[in-house]
């Protein structure tokens, strides 16, 4: 049991570590919008089955999207999951194009059992990512600048959640307790591209994302032989209005040296 808790305390402390790094795993414009891409919070066996994740139940993989799952785990066994991922993007404009690589750590979970019926798992999933650097020069008459935007950030997930065996080997419920935070910050370039009065500068949007959030869900496994079953699962997540802060900051400045700071 000493060596168990001390997995864990050194487990959390590297999921926060992680949560700090691991943003950036996107470069898609589309980001810029709302809290950007929502990410796939399944694990490797989940990706691998193309999604389906509220009825997987096995004893050798982690499931956060169906808590109830936990119970599937042995008596005398210990799970420590850790995932990457990795991504190329190409974009073009007809014009330009651009070719971006991204990846990072993505998750990291365990799960262990706390009784004869009761199993529990912790970890830290990502929720959702910002990711995007673009831009273009413009012409206005006679004045010519160069507009860009550039956004980096995102949301994750570090969970704790219990898992009890209702009825034999068949039933299971389960429910995950979250906590929700992240940064996501939004920037605005405007430059002019040679002596004007006119004003440029830098506009930057920061939010900061810190709320509570719950899971519950329900398994039943059916047995269809000694080596075979089915399993159906349910999961579900009470809707919550995300406690967020913004921030704006923004200089203003033109080629003449007049300058303008501005905050909300």
């Amino acid at each position: 049991m000493l060596k168990i808790n001390r997995i864990v305390v050194v487990s959390v402390l590297v999921f926060v570590q992680v949560a700090l790094y691991a943003q950036n795993n996107t470069n898609s414009p589309s980001t810029r919008y709302g809290y950007g891409e929502l990410a796939d919070r399944s694990f490797g066996a989940g990706r691998a089955m193309g999604g389906a994740e509220y009825s997987l139940r096995s004893s050798k993989q982690i499931n956060p999207l169906n808590p109830a799952s936990y119970t599937s785990i042995d008596s005398l066994t210990f799970i420590f999951d850790i995932g990457a991922s990795g991504q190329v993007s190409w974009f073009t404009d007809g014009v330009g194009n651009q070719r971006n690589v991204n990846g990072n750590i993505e998750y990291i979970a365990m799960q262990f059992p706390i009784h004869k019926r009761i199993a529990m798992s912790i970890g830290i999933l990502p929720y959702s990512y910002v990711g995007y650097t673009y831009g273009l020069a413009e012409e206005t008459g006679s004045t010519i600048y160069t507009n860009s935007f550039t956004g980096n950030g995102g949301l994750n997930d570090l969970y704790g959640g219990l898992s009890i065996k209702l009825w034999k080997k068949r039933l299971s419920v389960g429910a995950n307790f979250g906590y929700l935070f992240g940064n996501i910050t939004h920037t605005n370039y405007l430059n002019f591209n040679y002596l004007t009065s006119a004003y440029g500068g830098v506009q930057e949007q920061s939010v900061e994302i810190r709320d509570l959030k719950m899971d519950f869900g329900i398994q039943y496994t059916h047995p269809l032989s000694r080596t075979e079953s089915f399993t159906i699962g349910v999961a579900y997540t009470p809707s919550n209005k995300l406690n967020a802060t913004s921030y704006m900051y923004e200089t203003l400045s033109n080629s003449v040296l007049e300058t303008d700071t501005i905050t909300d």
